[in-house]
């Protein structure tokens, strides 16, 4: 079985960011992004083996913006809130992660590294999850929830946080449904990270009630759901993955190797992550 670590690049370096934060520098730049991403790229690789890497990210304004003005547009009035220093922290993580997608990864010979304006990485991943044949795995490393629509047979998701491994059966033991349908509990449920308002009053579990049928029809929630039809058609064109028109190379395998490893990682003073790919 050839196994696929399919990483949400901005995902993974926002975690690194808030763990390290402007903890590291090297030559007066900021460097904790990166340490955290590359510490986090070799205890991936040590858990699943000797996997091929996927790297995708966001690129430019979201295309579910065009659709829906108010669609994350909680961020942008977030950063009008932030104080200069904060702001500036903000810019130097943006920068150290795209210089991870320019420089470090193909630097470091990751053949797979993706991106394209207008779409974010949970559309590339997508993509590449659903392209996948006989002898093939993907591993979705993500704590974006929205993933769980894609599982599958051969689609797992990693969630880097809780270190726990969702796959088809534990969701299916967890929320009595099929991965598919997952799209209809977020449609019913919204999604307050990206500002997609779900139905008063209902969550994932109670969503999740209502698809399977054990939710009670004279309780507030059922009406609400059956009232609120034309909200849950709006909201699953905005959750749903992907967003029509994702174009991609076919996958590559790595050239990665530990003289290039080392190379990087001693250009970045990160000495103790330069022995980290053997």
């Amino acid at each position: 079985m050839k196994t696929w670590l399919v990483i949400d690049s901005s995902n993974l370096a926002w975690r690194a960011f808030y763990a390290m934060g402007r903890d590291l520098s090297w030559q007066g730049v900021q460097t904790g992004v990166l340490f955290g991403f590359f510490r986090d790229i070799i205890s991936l690789r040590t858990l699943f083996g000797e996997s091929q890497f996927v790297f995708c990210f966001d690129m430019g304004r979201s295309l579910r913006a065009l659709k829906d003005p108010g669609y994350k547009g909680d961020r942008e009035r977030k950063y009008e809130g932030m104080d200069q220093g904060t702001l500036r922290s903000h810019s130097e993580m943006r920068q150290q992660l795209a210089s991870l997608r320019v420089s470090y990864l193909p630097d470091l010979g990751f053949q797979n590294v993706f991106s394209q304006d207008g779409y974010e990485a949970d559309d590339l991943i997508a993509v590449v999850a659903q392209r996948g044949g006989a002898g093939e795995e993907f591993i979705l490393v993500s704590s974006d929830k929205d993933l769980y629509q894609l599982l599958d047979d051969r689609v797992s998701v990693y969630n880097p946080h809780s270190k726990a491994v969702i796959n088809k059966a534990s969701f299916e033991d967890e929320w009595g449904l099929c991965p598919s349908q997952w799209v209809e509990v977020k449609a019913m449920a919204g999604c307050p990270t990206d500002c997609v308002p779900g139905i008063k009053g209902v969550g994932e579990k109670t969503a999740a009630k209502y698809l399977r049928g054990s939710l009670g029809v004279k309780t507030k929630a059922y009406q609400r759901i059956q009232d609120n039809q034309s909200l849950v058609d709006w909201n699953r064109e905005l959750v749903r993955l992907p967003c029509p028109g994702v174009r991609l190379p076919q996958l590559r395998d790595d050239r990665t190797d530990m003289q290039s490893w080392m190379d990087v990682m001693q250009k970045l003073g990160m000495k103790s992550l330069v022995r980290g790919w053997m």
